[in-house]
């Protein structure tokens, strides 16, 4: 068998063994590569250094990784990159979402990853009345809590531990009974009634699941605050915002600071922790003039992705690989 899917988590490689033995029994044959569904970098991952340890006819990689680039080794997509942003037929464009003003930030998560475990644990902390927190976060089964990634926030931020188990301690008053995918057919269902929370958000927190090193792959997390009009703050690999602009999407430099988007994993982190302060500082009033300022921007997001004429290619930007 010349076929191998990775399984990689930013800066991890869960199977590195069976990797090295695909690797080791396979020299001098043509293999093929695949990604886990997410777009991890593979060069920050360390994955070329190790394919390079040993010698091939040829190295197929299949990656959703808008960016991924080698010099020597194909890279082919199994679907196009930019897919999430296609499938929006069950959106419901009939609804409105205009802000209620009950509160500032949106946090929807899945995966229990640092970045999100850290973020909605300073919102809780910090700004609890000013967020609304809906995670989908397993604290009860033993396996599924190797996923959560404490110990890479512990090293980031170690401050912080003591409102990640106060959050933990009241995990049900967040608790997400909103599900809106199919792991059957790996799709995503727009029309799924968590859009009708956007209406209580001024701005969505975006976590990317990938977010190391050189990689751009948009998923329903940032279409979804697109179709509700909603501005995004995202935590997300470098140079993300400037990809999506490059598609033709605005991005709202011009309302607050997005000078986070060209830092690694965690100086960003900490970035947008200080812009959540910066907004959370804001009075109803300051917040419904910018909210007021940033609609020319969500109505043009919203009308380029519903018409389907956003850009189908990036351009690779220099990459850096800042943690």
């Amino acid at each position: 068998m010349n076929r191998y899917t990775l399984e990689l988590e930013n800066d991890q490689i869960y199977n590195i063994i069976s990797l090295v033995e695909f690797l080791s029994s396979n020299q001098g044959n043509d293999i093929e590569i695949e990604v886990n569904q997410e777009s991890h970098c593979l060069r920050f991952c360390g994955i070329y250094d190790l394919i390079d340890k040993f010698n091939f006819s040829s190295v197929t990689i299949y990656t959703a990784n808008a960016v991924e680039h080698h010099d020597k080794y194909l890279i082919k997509s199994p679907y196009p990159w930019y897919h999430w942003l296609e499938s929006i037929h069950k959106f419901d464009r009939l609804i409105e979402y205009n802000w209620d003003q009950s509160t500032t930030f949106g946090c929807f998560y899945g995966r229990p990853s640092a970045s999100r475990i850290g973020i909605a644990s300073y919102l809780h902390k910090n700004y609890p009345t000013q967020s609304l927190i809906k995670l989908r976060f397993n604290t009860t089964d033993e396996s599924l809590r190797k996923n959560f990634e404490l110990q890479k926030l512990y090293s980031w931020h170690p401050e912080i531990m003591p409102d990640v188990a106060d959050l933990f301690d009241n995990i049900d008053r967040y608790q997400s009974t909103h599900h809106a995918y199919d792991y059957t057919t790996f799709e995503y269902d727009y029309g799924n009634d968590i859009n009708l929370q956007y209406r209580h958000i001024f701005v969505d927190i975006v976590v990317e699941a990938a977010l190391a090193g050189n990689s751009f792959y948009p998923t329903e997390k940032v279409v979804r605050a697109i179709l509700c009009k909603k501005p995004f703050i995202a935590m997300a690999p470098t140079f993300y915002l400037r990809y999506l602009r490059q598609m033709g999407f605005k991005t709202f430099g011009e309302v607050w600071s997005e000078d986070y988007d060209d830092l690694g994993l965690k100086n960003r982190y900490f970035s947008i922790l200080q812009l959540i302060d910066k907004l959370a500082g804001l009075s109803t009033d300051q917040l419904l003039a910018l909210n007021n300022k940033i609609q020319s921007i969500v109505n043009h997001n919203y009308q380029l992705l519903v018409d389907n004429k956003f850009l189908k290619s990036v351009t690779r930007i220099v990459p850096h690989y800042e943690k």
